[in-house]
């Protein structure tokens, strides 16, 4: 009896066609079932994401909401089932994000992972660290799934 083919959107399938093909990038729970190990990295990096700072604002607002960057980087990772380091590494590679000390104005928080710098798939008003961190690990498990 033959069993279907997963859907290739399926965040599963390449784990059901092939096994895990790169379980590093998949261990989603490598840095621990919460914020904390994210928040102690981040915080012996001694940057700006080591506390909660203001994002840029979106839409029609003049003030950008508070970000939790350990917290956020933490639920992408378990949202879409890839290592946090991954994003983390992203992020310093993008923009020194880890290790800036200063919050960066907003166009560098509208581009903090480097993700649709176009503006193709995110209108810029509605642009912020907050969607940029998301954005890279959604983004980051679409690529990986087409593998």
């Amino acid at each position: 009896m033959l069993l279907a083919a997963p859907e290739p959107t399926d965040p599963r399938a390449n784990e059901l066609c092939f096994g895990d093909p790169d379980p590093e990038f998949t261990d989603f729970r490598s840095m621990g079932d919460d914020k904390t190990q994210i928040q102690e990295f981040l915080e012996a990096r001694g940057g700006f994401m080591k506390e909660v700072f203001q994002d840029a604002p979106t839409g029609q607002s003049t003030i950008g909401a508070p970000v939790d960057a350990a917290w956020e980087i933490f639920e992408a990772s378990q949202t879409y089932r890839i290592n946090p380091q991954v994003l983390l590494v992203t992020l310093q590679k993008e923009r020194r994000a880890l290790t800036r000390k200063d919050t960066p104005p907003d166009d560098i928080l509208k581009d903090l992972a480097g993700w649709d710098q176009k503006h193709v798939n995110v209108p810029e008003a509605d642009k912020s660290a907050q969607e940029q961190i998301w954005d890279m690990a959604g983004q980051l498990r679409r690529d990986f799934d087409r593998l």
